[in-house]
């Protein structure tokens, strides 16, 4: 069945309406019952605040399966379910008691596994991208594998300001939609929805002063797991699926890297300088691209995520405009140069100022 307009809007609006009546539920509770996260060395936040916006994604996802359940074609609900419910249990231990990233990194694993074994998520090929066709099957389930768990840290990486991993999700989905949508994915489109009704209806409470709400890990990784789960399922969508799709077939892994272009860069970059400088990828410092925006030009946390929210929305259309036109190769190139461009813009910003104390370090 083909979503109308009507039924696409009510699954937005829903997904809307309940986690904005979910989540300041959550606020109360979290602080009757004192389940705050305190500021520390770490914090870029002055005051106690609840962490658990993740359980209204949470909650949003699991009862849209009951309405989603007429386009699931292939059964990917219950390959979705243990993969969402491993990350809500741990990312709710770790909001509140704090894990290590040993613990974190093992049930990420656990949660892809689950995914990873359903047929509509195994990639056969790359379709001739960079003269690669045919895949080995160890070879697609490791790469499969390590494009999920990257997806995943690097949302769970980027959520250091207000605002920003919503807004970059919100586009992230939106990109995600219109591609399914076209390619007929219809229930891929329609989680699309419910999670950017979600996000919407969070980043109200998470820029608030009076009822703010951070998503913490059990938000992050979540959304990290659903979009790392739809990037798998684009690049193994059948030759056929991408007639009515505006790119080559060939260009899907490089529309998909432009599409998380923000998450996937800053992740990469900050472990890349971790490593160097002899340190763990997990440990706190200022680098992050959002941190280099806030001390460069002394802006908010809201204006810093919208900088980088439209960034990302202008480079997304971009790389589905040049995808059409262009082989992989020169869309390659381009993607390459758009990086280079990125690391020098990024370099300049941090010689523009020193180095901060580790009192505002976040991530």
């Amino acid at each position: 069945m083909k979503p109308d307009i009507l039924y696409s809007f009510l699954l937005f609006g829903g997904s809307f309406v309940l986690s904005y009546a979910l989540v300041p539920k959550i606020i109360l509770v979290a602080k009757y019952k004192r389940l705050m996260d305190k500021p520390n060395e770490r914090s870029s936040h002055a005051t106690a605040t609840p962490s658990l916006g993740g359980i209204a994604f949470y909650v949003s996802i699991i009862l849209s399966f009951y309405f989603l359940d007429s386009w699931d074609r292939y059964n990917i609900i219950p390959s979705l379910l243990p993969g969402l419910t491993i990350l809500f249990v741990i990312g709710m231990k770790d909001d509140l008691t704090v894990l290590t990233p040993r613990t974190k990194f093992l049930s990420q694993v656990a949660a892809c596994l689950f995914l990873l074994i359903h047929f509509k998520f195994k990639m056969h090929s790359l379709n001739g991208f960079v003269g690669i066709d045919h895949l080995n099957a160890y070879v697609s389930f490791g790469l499969a594998l390590f494009l999920m768990l990257a997806i995943i840290n690097s949302y769970n990486m980027i959520d250091g300001i207000d605002g920003l991993a919503s807004i970059i999700g919100l586009v992230s989905f939106g990109f995600f939609a219109y591609l399914f949508f076209l390619s007929k994915s219809y229930f891929p489109f329609g989680l699309c929805l419910v999670i950017m009704g979600s996000l919407a209806a969070f980043l109200r409470y998470n820029t608030s002063h009076k009822m703010k709400i951070f998503m913490g890990d059990t938000g992050s990784m979540i959304i990290g797991f659903v979009a790392g789960a739809f990037a798998i399922r684009l690049l193994s969508l059948p030759e056929e699926s991408y007639l009515d799709l505006p790119i080559k077939i060939s260009n899907m892994p490089v529309i998909i890297g432009a599409v998380l272009i923000v998450p996937l860069y800053d992740l990469s970059r900050v472990v890349i300088i971790r490593l160097i400088n002899g340190k763990g990828p997990f440990s706190p410092d200022r680098n992050h691209i959002h941190h280099l925006l806030i001390d460069r030009f002394s802006i908010s946390h809201i204006k810093a995520s919208i900088i980088l929210g439209v960034f990302s929305l202008l480079i997304g259309v971009l790389f589905i405009y040049l995808g059409f036109y262009f082989k992989a190769r020169i869309l390659i190139l381009f993607f390459i140069l758009t990086l280079l461009l990125m690391t020098l813009v990024l370099y300049l910003f941090k010689k523009g100022f020193k180095s901060m104390p580790l009192s505002s370090v976040d991530n």
